[in-house]
């Protein structure tokens, strides 16, 4: 088995985790995407402690290209949280995880011509048929109140996604990792102190920090600590393997979202809550199943 799947694996079950907690948070205590998306970008500038051992200046095209894709995953996590602030986790993260494949084949056939070997393609056709299989019934459900809105960022989130995993895997194969990994994150630095040029943006983040509560803050910062373990397996996943079948391996997410919903759903349903009726469950088993065909073909 190559090393990267079982990483991309545990960063994905980290991910769907930190998705959970994020719902709770975005809904009940920290209603404001933007002011959340800024200090995630803010907290992302943490990873200078490294910089005394793996910082190096890059050339300027690569110094570019890696604050780019760090900027472009900010604005994924800004419509990511505007649309589960909208929907339930357990829609938003199928669609989010659904769509971003399609995107970065289109990236990859247009800026480099590249053509996925056969089998990793048809893995990743089974890990798109299981996001499809998981979202369907929210879609076709009418007493759901479908929001086009959330639908509109969740593939805004999606095509950002995409942008960032093909921009830092350009990243990692024309730098060292870490390297590459460090001005990544001070890309989505910078993009959130921009982010205070505008002062809406400005009053909504300022006056959403005044008014949290510090139960919520720290449950904040626990789960953007889940979120940067995350972030940095799957980045070294994404620096070993195939960027187009590493971000389809996203289903996976959407399987731990369902499980950890229902646990928090059945034990702790003031802090989530989502219904699972029989559709819901059919069409999550039918992912499961997607998922499951699609990673033995990739193994």
């Amino acid at each position: 088995m190559p090393f990267w799947i079982p990483i991309a694996a545990g960063a994905y079950f980290l991910s769907g985790l930190a998705a959970v907690i994020d719902k709770f948070l975005i809904s009940k205590r920290i209603p404001s995407p933007a002011s959340y998306s800024f200090y995630v970008g803010i907290l992302g500038i943490g990873v200078l402690v490294l910089a005394p051992w793996w910082f190096m200046w890059l050339p300027w095209k690569i110094t570019l290209v890696a604050l780019s894709a760090g900027a472009a995953f900010l604005i994924a996590l800004y419509f990511f949280y505007d649309a589960l602030k909208i929907d339930d986790a357990s829609r938003v993260v199928p669609l989010v995880g659904g769509t971003s494949p399609f995107f970065i084949l289109i990236l990859t056939d247009l800026f480099l011509k590249q053509s996925l070997p056969r089998h990793e393609l048809i893995a990743m056709i089974f890990f798109i048929l299981g996001g499809a299989a998981l979202y369907a019934p929210k879609l076709l459900n009418k007493e759901n109140h479908f929001s086009i809105k959330a639908l509109i960022y969740g593939i805004l989130s999606a095509f950002f996604i995409a942008l960032t995993f093909f921009l830092s895997k350009w990243v990692y194969n024309n730098a060292e990792f870490l390297s590459g990994f460090i001005w990544m994150r001070m890309g989505s630095f910078f993009a959130a102190a921009f982010m205070l040029l505008w002062p809406s943006l400005r009053h909504d983040i300022f006056s959403t920090s005044r008014n949290a509560q510090k139960s919520s803050i720290y449950l904040f910062l626990a789960n953007k600590g889940v979120g940067a373990a995350h972030f940095i397996l799957l980045n070294y996943a994404l620096s070993l393997g195939p960027a187009s079948v590493v971000d389809a391996m996203k289903g996976l997410e959407q399987i731990f979202v369902f499980t950890i919903a229902i646990f928090a759903t059945k034990f702790w349903p003031e802090f989530i809550s989502e219904s699972y009726g029989a559709k819901d469950i059919f069409s999550k088993l039918a992912g499961i199943f997607s998922f499951a065909v699609g990673f033995v073909i990739l193994l």
